[in-house]
């Protein structure tokens, strides 16, 4: 009787910790949760964006998208929040420069080889209304997908803007 016990007392153990062990995450991070500010603004995102652009990102956005790293390219008082899809595996901000028929890339001035989860780049940098400085290339499972930082001298720029691989 008392193996019997023991028994079941070693098996009601083992199987208690096999299910905190199965259930508890594996990342090491914080998980985000599902009514997070990170999670709902993905929420509204068509299919296929590679990036998110929170443009003259408020003090609340701010806050609820707090920026994993500051880039100041230009002083001025514009700007925006860049955050990448998961599956983005390199953003490259290039210079670029009008070559007398075309505007091409000069330089690389900023690279990322490998965003993590979560990451957002709070970018200083001025839209101009002619041919853009700069063009942020995004490399994911979707190829390359490009965007020139310009103003939409039509329909402006929104506050928040969906970068969608073609």
């Amino acid at each position: 009787m008392k193996k019997r016990t023991t028994l079941y007392l070693v098996l009601t153990i083992l199987v208690s910790a096999i299910t905190i062990v199965g259930c508890s995450s594996d990342s090491g991070l914080p998980e985000e949760p599902e009514d997070s500010p990170l999670q709902l603004v993905w929420q509204d995102a068509p299919e296929d964006t590679v990036a998110i652009l929170i443009n003259q990102a408020t003090a609340k956005q701010l806050n609820d998208f707090a920026p994993s790293e500051r880039l100041v390219l230009q002083n001025s008082e514009e700007g925006f929040l860049l955050i990448p899809a998961g599956e983005v595996e390199e953003i490259t901000i290039w210079g670029m420069e009008f070559n007398g028929t075309d505007f091409v890339r000069t330089e690389a001035v900023y690279e990322n080889f490998d965003p993590s989860e979560g990451f957002v780049l709070d970018l200083g940098v001025m839209r101009p209304e002619g041919g853009p400085h700069y063009q942020i290339a995004f490399i994911s499972d979707k190829g390359e997908t490009t965007y020139y930082i310009a103003y939409d001298g039509k329909d402006g720029s929104p506050n928040i803007e969906y970068i969608i691989a073609k």
